[in-house]
């Protein structure tokens, strides 16, 4: 399951709901991937900001999730929050 360590599993149900734009932020073996709201622009300025870099490491990547991946976070999500939506 995913995990995100910036958002609760609550703000990210309520962010799917509203049709907010959910990002996958891989950093291989760097121990910080995360799931990450926001739209692209926001979502890479919180990420330079938070890690004190002014592009992403070549080894990292930010993807946006598509429509599946979202649906199957979304059930996850609800899932750890015991069905409440």
């Amino acid at each position: 399951m995913r995990r995100s360590k910036s958002h609760t599993p609550a703000a990210l149900v309520a962010a799917l709901n509203q049709g907010g734009s959910i990002w996958e932020l891989d950093t291989n073996d760097d121990g910080e991937d995360d799931i990450l709201i926001g739209s692209a622009e926001e979502v890479l300025a919180d990420v330079f900001h938070h890690f004190e870099i002014d592009a992403l490491p070549e080894r990292w990547a930010l993807r946006k999730l598509d429509s599946a991946e979202v649906g199957s976070l979304r059930a996850d999500m609800l899932e750890e929050m015991g069905g409440n939506p």
